[in-house]
């Protein structure tokens, strides 16, 4: 039995013109409300918050060693924090089904299911892709934002663009403000993987220049699944082995607990301590992304006005004998924290390369 049946309390097989409209159309919403808190629940790793916002400053701490001064001394003031702006889009994205008379008079519980069923499912893949084609995408673009029509500079991670983050423990000893880059380009295959050519090694120095504390974890594709664990010198494997044909080490990792990880935990890397994950369906094979628990990349823009939040059912029209069901997503998703996470591409030589399915 379907979800919209279930509301409903009837068959998949009853008749949808048996059913008030209102019933059905309920039941719709409470399917989509649904959706939505789990998706919300399901990207909380990757995703701060929502906002209605277009655009915000990002303040960061710096460091202030202090001035030597004699007995009669006074220190000069100082300043030491810096920051970035960032901005966020939004986006239409719409769905429609339709059917004419005579279909309707066949027209089941269970096909409407099948149809929300699809349209849910490719919902969340419109937003998958979003979330991380902001993070894969290296290059700054404008958007015009939908509300107001002004262009808005959307941001990527750390990307040498000029913006200088200040001086602090992430930048070791430096003394003054400086650019940063969080897209790599390994300078070797994955099949030269090794303890010198250790891309997470890479990931935690990029990571731990802002953030010397908190959990990292990678995503990989399956691809380099058996790179990393059998490269590795000191890669620690899950208990529960993903190919059986990989020899166990003699140490276990345990997956961290709690932390609404998606992907399958494949183990930790002694060296560096840092969890990896397969996640096939948004790492794309030849990359690898690492982030920091607790410290989410992105924001999700919205609307201003309630009325236009959401997966909405927003339109029931009828034009005898055509029948059409409308439903809108109004929302984009843009970098807030461009130093949480860093990407690596495995690759031999040259500039680093957005992955095709994520290209704009």
């Amino acid at each position: 039995m379907g979800l919209l049946a279930g509301i409903l309390r009837t068959e998949d097989g009853t008749l949808a013109r048996t059913i008030p409209l209102a019933d059905i159309l309920s039941g719709i919403e409470e399917i989509f409300t649904a959706y939505e808190e789990q998706l919300t629940r399901a990207t909380s790793l990757f995703v701060a918050e929502t906002t209605t916002k277009a655009e915000e400053r990002v303040v960061l701490n710096g460091i202030d060693e202090g001035q030597a001064v004699d007995r009669y001394g006074r220190a000069l003031e100082t300043r030491t924090e810096g920051g970035y702006d960032v901005a966020y889009p939004w986006i239409r994205q719409g769905w429609a089904h339709g059917w004419d008379h005579e279909a309707f008079q066949y027209l089941t519980v269970g096909d409407i299911q099948r149809v929300l069923d699809a349209q849910v499912n490719g919902n969340r893949k419109w937003h998958l892709r979003s979330i991380f084609g902001a993070m894969y995408n290296n290059a700054n673009w404008t958007h015009q934002d939908n509300e107001t029509g002004t262009n808005r500079n959307i941001k990527a991670l750390a990307n040498q663009d000029g913006t200088l983050y200040p001086a602090s423990a992430i930048l070791e000893m430096a003394e003054s403000q400086a650019e940063a880059n969080h897209y790599v380009v390994s300078n070797y295959l994955s099949s030269a993987i090794s303890s010198t050519n250790n891309p997470l090694a890479t990931i935690r120095a990029k990571l731990r220049m802002q953030y010397p504390s908190g959990r990292i974890v990678a995503f990989i594709n399956s691809a380099q699944l058996i790179d990393v664990r059998d490269k590795l010198p000191n890669f620690i494997d899950a208990p529960a082995s993903i190919d059986a044909s990989i020899s166990q080490t003699a140490s276990v990792a345990q997956e961290p607990g709690g932390l609404m990880v998606p992907g399958d935990y494949i183990g930790v890397d002694g060296d560096t301590n840092v969890h990896v994950f397969t996640y096939d369906s948004t790492t794309p094979s030849g990359y690898i992304t690492g982030q920091v628990i607790g410290r989410p990349p992105l924001k999700k823009r919205i609307p201003t006005a309630p009325s236009l939040q959401g997966f909405l059912l927003e339109a029931e029209e009828e034009f005898y004998p055509l029948h059409r069901r409308e439903f809108r997503d109004r929302s984009g998703y843009g970098v807030f924290d461009r130093l949480s996470v860093a990407i690596v591409q495995l690759k031999g030589s040259g500039a680093y390369d957005v992955p095709l399915v994520y290209q704009k």
